[in-house]
């Protein structure tokens, strides 16, 4: 396989500053995975179908630790089986104005999901940059 160019390569990854920070409740967050509910047959196997969604940070009465975790409603409900967003990036606007501009900053990352509540749980930005700085 041919290697990629420099430039393309770089945009492969989200850079970290050691200043970032969930967002308040109430902020609208979006998020991106491949739940296994919308994969689609081909032929014996399925192919991965991208699915996306957008809610908001809320308080749950599920059990999570607030210190490193939040919750994000899942709009969804049961019509979407949302196994397969774990892991997927949680993100937010940081655009300001009365244009919206594409200025978006990774908030956590997806780890489990309550259905009774319909939320995602997702693990804080500060967590996983506090982890990859004491493990690089």
């Amino acid at each position: 396989m041919p290697e990629q160019p420099e430039p393309t390569a770089r945009h492969h990854f989200y850079g970290f500053e050691e200043n970032e920070s969930t967002p308040p409740v109430d902020t609208t967050m979006g998020y991106l995975g491949y739940p296994a509910a919308a994969a689609h047959p081909v032929g014996r196997n399925y192919a991965a179908m991208p699915s996306h969604g957008f809610g908001k940070i809320c308080l749950s009465s599920c059990r999570y630790d607030l210190d490193t975790e939040f919750a994000v409603e899942y709009v969804p409900g049961d019509e979407l089986d949302p196994h397969g967003f774990s892991g997927s990036g949680v993100w937010h606007s940081r655009s300001t104005g009365k244009v919206w501009s594409p200025q978006i900053s990774l908030a956590g990352l997806v780890t489990s999901y309550y259905r009774t509540s319909q939320v995602l749980i997702c693990c804080r930005v500060e967590t996983l940059v506090g982890f990859l700085s004491a493990n690089v």
